[in-house]
């Protein structure tokens, strides 16, 4: 691989000179300037990533956050192939680089499907415990709204699946403003056998919370017990 990446940093300084023009803006970048060898950059980079497992990430990587469509970018290095090692390093990369909006763009496209893959395999479930707990405690709102509630809504989402996560969230402290708040979010969702596993979680924490959302959990129960009564 060495040798096969020889020219890799040659090309990257194309990018950087595109960055440093804008060091302050976001900027969108622009595939007509030398897309070939950004595209050589990219798929390369994807078939490190996809073998990595530690050491220092390629450069391009801290790179590709500065731009408006790093969406664009990210999918030629087939972030589905990323070994879980290059996932965690990288989410951890773009979370500090973007802000809330492309944070939650980032985590709901690139990182919870891996964990879906990951859950639904059971596999690298241990290691994916502390870095979920990173991302909840650095930002809990967007943590739930980009992985919790897309993850219990979804309709692909499995009653085994929603358990194993279920496992996961009753290891993390959350605090209460922002468990209520994602609770009330999903109140409002469309029903389905995940919604009942995640609010049997939280409500397992024995959280102190407000009336008006006991109040909700009560309509929302009452007008569900049919459904709950096992």
């Amino acid at each position: 691989l060495s040798v096969t990446f020889n020219k890799y940093n040659s090309y990257l300084t194309l990018m950087d000179s595109l960055v440093s023009l804008k060091k302050n803006i976001k900027c969108k970048f622009n595939f007509n300037e030398s897309k070939m060898k950004i595209l050589k950059i990219l798929e390369r980079t994807g078939i490190l990533l996809k073998v990595y497992k530690s050491g220092k990430i390629p450069k391009i990587i801290r790179i590709i956050p500065l731009f408006e469509n790093f969406e664009d970018l990210i999918w030629y290095t087939r972030p589905d192939r990323w070994s879980t090692q290059a996932l965690f390093i990288i989410s951890k990369i773009f979370i500090k680089k973007l802000n809330n909006f492309e944070t939650k763009r980032f985590l709901t496209l690139i990182f919870l499907p891996r964990l879906q893959e990951c859950i639904f395999k059971k596999e690298n479930l241990n290691l994916f415990i502390p870095f979920i707990s990173k991302i909840a405690n650095l930002n809990p709102k967007i943590f739930f709204s980009s992985i919790i509630l897309p993850f219990f809504t979804s309709s692909n989402c499995c009653k085994t699946e929603s358990v194993l996560l279920s496992l996961i969230l009753l290891k993390i402290s959350f605090q209460i403003k922002h468990v209520s708040w994602a609770l009330i979010k999903l109140l409002k969702t469309s029903q389905n056998s995940s919604k009942f596993i995640i609010l049997r979680t939280f409500l397992a924490k024995n959280y102190n919370f407000s009336y008006r959302l006991l109040d909700i959990l009560v309509d929302f129960f009452i007008k569900n017990k049919h459904r709950t009564k096992n």
